[in-house]
C-alpha cells in the first residue's frame, strides 16, 4: 500500500474539512490514500474502486463515499457516480 506517498502522506490540510463534513466523496486512489492518512474513520486498505461495490460507501453506515476519479476515462460513468452519491447523501440526511 502506498499511504506514505509524497502526494498524500501529509494530509493535515484535510482534517478540518473532514471534521466538519457529514458526508465525504473520496474520488480516486490518491484521495483515498490522503483521507486514510487524515482520518482514523477511513481504514487503510486496498480497494478496487473500479469494481463493485464501488462507487459507494466504504462500510455500512459510513460517511465516506468512494468512487473512481472523474476523467475522460470515466466520462461515460459520471452520471452514475453522481446519482450514487446523491442517494448516499440523501440517505444520511444531506440534500
Amino acid at each position: 500500500m502506498r499511504y506514505a506517498s509524497r502526494r498524500v502522506g501529509n494530509a493535515d490540510h484535510l482534517r478540518i474539512w473532514l471534521a466538519q463534513s457529514r458526508v465525504v466523496w473520496v474520488m480516486g486512489h490518491l484521495a483515498s490514500n490522503a483521507v486514510a492518512n487524515a482520518s482514523a474513520e477511513f481504514p487503510k486498505q486496498r480497494r478496487k474502486i473500479s469494481m463493485p461495490p464501488y462507487s459507494g460507501e466504504i462500510a455500512r453506515d459510513s460517511r465516506f463515499f468512494v468512487s473512481q476519479y472523474l476523467s475522460w476515462r470515466t466520462e461515460a460513468e459520471a452520471s452514475a457516480f453522481a446519482e450514487a452519491f446523491k442517494r448516499f447523501a440523501q440517505e444520511r440526511g444531506v440534500s
